[in-house]
């Protein structure tokens, strides 16, 4: 505990301000330091590159208006049919509802006949059946999936966006 409460001084403590002082005056002996030559041609060729990175490599905020309408367009309609969906299921789930009532939901949401009729019974009967370690386990795979696939999906951008705009 002793070596805490020597680093953390109080600023107002007389050892304190000796150190202080001390530091000052060391430092003042050191000759001032020289930045490279070669720092304002590198400080300027990084700031020019920057500027002329494609507009999907740069941040969020600098891309064109009419992407990042789009994307945050796209972004909110995944995500609330995300919470329509888990919505649903979480009615399913926890008040128990006939899944024929659920069906007709779903059927009425999507209108494409008993293909996703029958597998959604069968998906919702099965979740229904679950215990909460194997809902979390499942969201965590979600997530995992998600989350790989936006990875695979810059990896792609990355190696498109090399082959097309070939750096000279």
């Amino acid at each position: 505990m002793s070596g805490h409460s020597q680093i953390f001084m109080k600023q107002d403590s007389p050892s304190s301000k000796r150190l202080e002082t001390i530091l000052h005056r060391e430092l003042r002996k050191l000759p001032p330091v020289e930045a490279p030559s070669s720092l304002i041609a590198d400080v300027m060729t990084a700031i020019q590159a920057r500027r002329q990175a494609a507009w999907w490599r740069r941040p969020w905020l600098s891309w064109p208006a009419p992407i990042r309408a789009l994307t945050l367009c796209l972004g909110l309609l995944f995500t609330s049919g995300a919470f329509y969906t888990l919505g649903i299921a979480r009615t399913f789930v926890l008040e128990r509802i006939e899944p024929n009532a659920l069906a007709n939901r779903i059927e009425s949401l999507l209108s494409l006949g008993h293909v996703f009729e029958t597998l959604g019974r069968a998906f919702l009967l099965t979740l229904q059946s679950m215990d909460q370690p194997v809902w979390i386990a499942c969201l965590c795979v979600i997530a995992l999936m998600y989350a790989a696939c936006i990875a695979l999906s810059s990896a792609a951008l990355q190696v498109i966006a090399k082959r097309r705009f070939p750096r000279n």
